[in-house]
C-alpha cells in the first residue's frame, strides 16, 4: 500500500528491514544492551529477568554476538519455542538458521550446517537437551 505525504505525492512503505530495526529498538531491552554487556564481562552468571515480549531471549543473544562473544546458550522449556526463537533469531540477524544460529530440541529436525561441521556460535535448547550436553565429554580439539 502507498501511503500519502505532506505534498501529496505517495510515499512506499518502508522496507522490512528498516522496518524491523525499528522494531528491534524500540523493544524495552534495547536500553540496557550497554549495561547488560557491563554485567556479563564482569560476572560469571548473569540474570535476565523481564516482562513477556520484552526482548530477553531475542535481543541479548544478538547483544553479545555482536560484542564478540563466540559462544551463546539460551535455554527455552518447550521444544517449539527454542525452534521459533532460533529462527526468529536467526531471521533478525541474516543468518542462515544452523550456521550461525541454531536450536537443539529432542524431536526438532535440524538444520544443514555448513561444511566445517562446527556447532553454531549462538544456540537455543531445551533444559533436557542442555542437560544433555552438559554431562557429555567435552569433544577434542583434533
Amino acid at each position: 500500500a502507498l501511503h500519502g505525504t505532506p505534498g501529496g505525492a505517495p510515499e512506499r512503505p518502508p522496507p522490512p528491514l528498516a522496518a524491523l530495526q525499528r522494531e528491534r529498538a524500540a523493544l524495552p531491552i534495547a536500553q540496557y544492551r550497554a549495561p547488560l554487556l557491563r554485567a556479563v564481562a564482569r560476572n560469571q552468571v548473569v540474570l535476565v529477568a523481564g516482562d513477556t515480549g520484552c526482548g530477553k531471549s531475542t535481543q541479548v543473544p544478538q547483544f553479545l554476538l555482536a560484542a564478540g562473544y563466540g559462544r551463546v546458550a539460551v535455554t527455552q522449556p518447550r521444544r517449539i519455542a527454542c525452534v521459533a526463537l532460533a529462527k526468529r533469531v536467526a531471521f533478525e540477524s541474516l543468518q542462515q538458521h544452523g550456521e550461525q544460529v541454531g536450536a537443539r530440541a529432542p524431536g526438532a529436525p535440524r538444520p544443514p550446517r555448513p561444511s566445517s561441521r562446527a556447532p553454531p556460535p549462538c544456540r537455543w535448547a531445551t533444559r533436557s537437551a542442555s542437560r544433555a550436553a552438559a554431562r557429555r565429554p567435552p569433544r577434542s580439539s583434533s
